[in-house]
């Protein structure tokens, strides 16, 4: 195996992954002289939509790239894709952190696939999820949509974390 262990932090947010995610970044050149490899935001974020049943309708690729096509979308995932797993392969890391909002909102199958890929590299995968009381969790994901100029949900569109 690749790595002794792999720590995938699947936080929602407004939990505090981005305060986590930032931390991690400032200090990822400290922790690589400790063998400990954080996997960068660009990565993260594909991985979800690389291994979502639905890429097109994935949280990230509608928030981000809402105007491709799925091919594009596939395309553009299979290449950072293979650059993410040249580094892997290159890293002498002991240790792999990755952390990413956008797991979450993978379905079942996309989480096996993601699982599956990960076992690839280390035998020993700890999962930390980061969750929130879904009253406060709407109001607050309500109230940052507003601020950042976004429309807020519609009655029928509500944030309702899967």
């Amino acid at each position: 195996m690749k790595f002794k262990k792999i720590f995938l932090h699947i936080g929602f947010d407004k939990t505090g992954s981005t305060a986590l995610q930032k931390c991690l970044k400032i200090n990822s050149d400290l922790m690589l002289n400790e063998k400990i490899f954080y996997v960068p935001t660009r990565y993260s974020t594909i991985l979800g939509s690389f291994f979502s049943t639905n890429p097109k309708h994935f949280i990230f690729n509608k928030l981000k790239r809402p105007n491709l096509d799925i091919d594009s979308i596939n395309i553009s995932d299979k290449k950072t894709m293979d650059i993410f797993i040249n580094d892997l392969n290159k890293s002498n890391s002991q240790y792999l952190i990755i952390s990413c909002e956008g797991l979450a909102y993978l379905d079942k199958y996309g989480h096996e696939a993601l699982y599956l890929f990960l076992q690839e590299y280390s035998s020993e995968i700890e999962i930390i999820c980061y969750v929130r009381s879904p009253v406060s969790y709407v109001k607050s994901a309500m109230s940052q949509r507003v601020k950042t100029g976004f429309t807020s949900w519609t009655l029928f569109d509500i944030p309702i974390i899967p």
